[in-house]
């Protein structure tokens, strides 16, 4: 298949204009407000500090030894001091309950900041609630909240293995050993009975609306470090692209476990004593914490509402490194093509702006790659004066997903003081700003920032992040004389909602695989589905696993020992991915075909299990020193209690080995994404988008919004799921009332515009994914679930089904609602054999919609050229299905459009709005499909 460029849309050709008309932080050290981080900012108060004992024992885990097992040689962080919400500064919001007992850490903090932001736009409760809007939320690695449940669910287990011949201790003895683990357990690892709202990741999004007193869809997305930009990206195209009033952005990270930090440690890329962004002696990162948020709108609907507006988002950008070294090494070209595209969607260069906040994190290489990047843009563009680069991770550390928001506020507030802030700790900078310092400088001082003669001032914030991420904003000061003539003209050429919109994806290469189903290129029939799905309904619950899956090492190639430590919902969408892009034409040999223009965006739920095992691994010390502490409550002796460390160390010691540098990004919830990005050299954006049982409908909308877009010309979009494990499983069952059992499995389509198939092309049918809705009945949930992969294999059955499908004129195959397990969200999802079932309106109208868009039928009928109103009479609709297809000609109305005569009771009227440019049996089929989505 060969990829044109595509003609882009009305709506990816306007200028963006987006308007930051709220924001709100929680940073390290104070920074509980956006006031406070200025504060902190100017005066260069630190907020890195020694490990608080409360989070995690440093005694545990500390080693100089950077070869030590399970050990770090970090223990400094970004933590905010003290942290408790601020329930009596919010006040009662909505339906918001106390996040100390109804949230997690990291749902706290974004509700925090959302809080402030919502303030700072303005809005109450009831103006927020009667507005439409989304919400969306960046993160990786959820929260600490499932590490400690799953730990908590494992020792319990771990305990009963624990008896009378293993341990050699009288009855007595061990019913009191039990009796202290019990007690002990639970005071370490907290409660087991704790909401799976506050547990879940997949929880966040929509459990942090309903905190915010919302009804509105959300969802969350990840792509690791870079996902504080990310969010601005994905939520942008929602506002632009949708009929919404705002949207909610927000970046939270409240996971600072030590799993993190040991896993990081192993690729050596922590400092064992400070952050040092962008200097000479960087030496690693500093791991931090923290939330932003922003209120977004269009520019002239904010105009219009008196918003007060902290900056113009004038351009956003996500691409992907495509194959390249590890999959955490850092690549030039995805983070110059990221920064080159939000400066084109801008209608700049990098002449155009005056200061860059770089995502400079402080390891060696990763601040040197970034410098590299910027240094040829700058080159590329032959400028020839100084811009200004700056970092504030010197001071809160590296926020992870929350980084990305951390830079975007730094750069409002200095439009608002009208100054550029120091960067501390880099007074002998890197060597290659010293090199380049007729284009390069860093703001050591704070000092003026001047306003350029002809336009305001402007500046790009970047993020970046593993699995070859780069999100890039171009953000300016508002300044009415400027913007405001650029928002009238907005306004007045830019089309309608929804009437740019892509209709439906095309469907030109898919794989998918269950157990006992191996992913092919193609999709199985309808029948393998069927003997798949007995298979495992049998009653086995291995049966539920992929026993047979093997990667194919012959296309895909990965060392042993990190496939040893990569997580199978990694190697399942590698598996499929690579089927789907072969089946579509678009690799040549393991490489894609015009990697620039094909995304990937994955559906996936709650993170891997990968994650749970690594943590249990190297927190398996803490199974020790419980042990310790419960047998010494018990007077236990000595050699039962060296046999209870030998029982531990058995039960841990299969599985996928002793932490190395493998481990981190192989169980990273975005690389699901990024590997196949990194493997097929795909460079469009690439991210996980997490929306629980609706993951596969949401991803669907993201990669639509993308085609729609112009950005790129093919989405590799899928689900997966290889989460199988007792511990979250139990969390799933209690959210949705019933005993929930997994299944491995795992989809990829690849999709386009049906405007850009080419004549003979094969398609597998055409997909339509409607605006999230508020008021479906949450998910339906088979016993037998794929989690996030259950919409997937839903549209994968039915384009499968396609084949024997006798349809005749109607397009349509089956549709359904997707929706969630924590809200009542719903994604309309409909799948049909051709484009027309998703295009309707282009031929037939009803009368309603015909008087919602004019006012009167009659007058459409009359002005609108071609259009004409006819009408149908029948007793039911099964009278009408019977007279359709015998039609030759459409009755027309009366003239008056008036009602049926009188006595025809028991009879209904149905009129329509036709199009006499097309044929009858098209009509028919139209008004068909109408009746069917009535």
């Amino acid at each position: 298949m060969t990829i044109s460029v595509g003609k882009p849309t009305q709506a990816s050709s306007a200028p963006m204009l987006v308007a930051i008309v709220g924001c709100g932080c929680v940073l390290p050290p104070t920074s509980y407000s956006v006031d406070r981080y200025w504060t902190n900012l100017v005066a260069g108060t630190s907020g890195i500090s020694p490990i608080p004992p409360e989070r995690w024992n440093r005694e545990l885990y500390e080693s100089s030894d950077r070869d030590a097992a399970e050990k770090t040689y970090c223990l400094l962080g970004g933590f905010i001091q003290d942290y408790r919400f601020p329930l009596e500064q919010h006040g009662p919001h909505g339906n918001q309950a106390m996040p100390e007992s109804a949230h997690n850490r990291t749902e706290s903090l974004a509700i925090d900041a959302a809080l402030q932001a919502i303030r700072a736009a303005g809005y109450g409760g009831e103006s927020l609630r009667s507005s439409r809007c989304e919400l969306y939320i960046g993160n990786m690695l959820g929260d600490e909240a499932l590490a400690q449940h799953s730990l908590r669910h494992r020792a319990r287990a771990l305990w009963q293995t624990i008896g009378p011949d293993e341990v050699q201790a009288t009855t007595s003895q061990l019913e009191a050993l039990k009796g202290a683990l019990a007690a002990e357990t639970e005071r370490r690892f907290g409660p087991g009975n704790r909401e799976p709202s506050a547990v879940l990741s997949s929880a966040a999004a929509p459990t942090v609306a309903a905190a915010l007193g919302l009804e509105c869809p959300a969802a969350l997305v990840d792509g690791a470090c870079a996902s504080g930009l990310l969010v601005i990206d994905v939520a942008i195209k929602a506002l632009l692209d949708s009929d919404l009033d705002l949207v909610i952005a927000i970046s939270t990270m409240g996971n600072m476990g030590v799993p993190g930090n040991v896993s990081f440690a192993k690729i050596g890329g922590l400092s064992p004593d400070g952050s040092r962004p962008l200097a000479k002696d960087a030496n690693g990162l500093i791991p931090g914490e923290g939330a932003g948020a922003f209120v977004l709108k269009a520019l002239p609907r904010a105009i219009a509402d008196g918003d007060r507006i902290y900056g113009v988002i004038r351009g956003v950008a996500t691409r992907s490194d495509g194959a390249g070294k590890a999959i955490y090494a850092p690549s030039t070209r995805g983070q110059v093509a990221a920064m080159r595209a939000a400066l084109r969607q801008a209608r700049a260069t990098s002449e155009d702006i005056d200061y860059l906040e770089t995502h400079a994190t402080g390891t060696p290489t990763g601040d040197s790659t970034e410098i590299e990047s910027i240094v040829q843009l700058l080159q590329e563009d032959a400028r020839t004066s100084p811009l200004v680069l700056g970092s504030g991770k010197s001071l809160i550390g590296h926020g992870f997903p929350s980084a990305g928001a951390a830079n975007l506020l730094k750069i409002l507030l200095s439009f608002e003081h009208e100054q550029f802030l120091p960067t501390f700790a880099a007074d002998s900078p890197n060597p290659l700003i010293t090199t380049h310092n007729d284009t390069l400088q860093i703001a050591t001082a704070k000092e003026g920032w001047p306003t350029p003669l002809d336009r305001p001032r402007r500046a790009l914030a970047n993020a970046f992040g593993f699995g070859g991420v780069n999100s890039c904003v171009v953000v300016e000061q508002y300044s009415p004389p400027y913007h405001d003539p650029l928002a009238q003209g907005a306004a007045a050429t830019r089309p309608e909602p929804g009437r740019e919109a892509l209709d439906c994806l095309a469907v030109v290469g898919a794989s998918a695989m269950l157990p006992g189903l191996p992913a092919r290129p193609g999709l199985p029939d309808q029948e393998e589905f069927r003997l798949a799905r007995l298979g495992f309904e049998g009653g086995d619950p291995d049966a539920a696993k992929a026993l047979d899956f093997a990667l194919p090492s012959n296309r895909i190639r990965i060392p042993p020992s990190v496939l040893k430590q990569t997580d199978r919902s990694q190697q399942f969408v590698l598996a499929v991915a690579l089927s789907a892009l072969s089946d579509a034409g678009l690799l040549n040999a393991r490489t894609a075909q015009d990697p620039d223009r094909i995304a990937t965006v994955i559906g996936a739920a709650s993170g891997l299990e990968m994650a749970l095992e690594r943590n249990e691994r190297i927190r398996a010390v803490e199974y020790h020193d419980l042990v310790d502490a419960a047998a010494a409550t018990c007077a236990l002796p000595e050699d039962a209690r060296s046999r209870c460390h030998d029982v531990i160390s058995s039960y841990l010691s299969g599985g996928s080995g002793p932490t190395t540098e493998a481990a981190l990004p192989g169980y990273m919830d975005n690389i699901v994404a990024g590997r196949a990005g990194n493997c097929f050299d795909l460079r469009g954006t690439n991210y996980v988008i997490d929306a629980d049982f609706a993951s596969f409908a949401a991803a669907l909308r993201s990669a639509r919004l993308i085609l729609q877009n112009n950005e790129s010309d093919a989405v590799l979009v899928g689900a997966t799921n290889a989460l199988t494990a007792p511990d979250v499983v139990d969390l799933w069952s209690r959210q949705v009332g019933a005993q929930l059992r997994p299944v491995e499995a795992a989809v990829a389509l690849v999709v386009q515009r049906p405007t850009d198939l080419r004549a003979g092309q094969r398609v597998y049918g055409y997909i339509q994914v409607e605006d999230p809705t508020v008021g479906a009945q949450g998910a339906k949930v088979d016993a037998f679930t794929a989690f996030a992969a259950d919409g997937a294999l839903w549209v994968a059955e039915q384009l499968a089904g396609l084949r024997s499908a006798n349809l005749g004129g109607d397009a349509l195959r089956a549709e359904t609602i997707m929706g969630s397990a924590f809200s009542s969200l719903g994604y309309p999802v409909k799948v049909g054999s051709t484009p027309q079932f998703a295009a309707v309106p282009e031929l037939v109208r009803s009368a309603a919609e015909t008087e919602r868009a004019t006012g009167d039928a009659r007058s459409t009928a009359q002005t609108e050229g071609p259009w004409r109103i006819v009408g149908l009479e029948a007793r039911n609709l099964d009278e009408v299905a019977r007279r359709l297809p015998t039609l030759t000609d459409l009755p027309t109305s009366s003239t008056d459009g008036a009602p049926p005569p009188e006595g025809s009771h028991g009879r209904f009227r149905l009129v329509f709005a036709v199009s006499d440019d097309a044929d009858t049996q098209s009509k028919i089929d139209c008004i068909k499909q109408v009746l069917r989505s009535s």
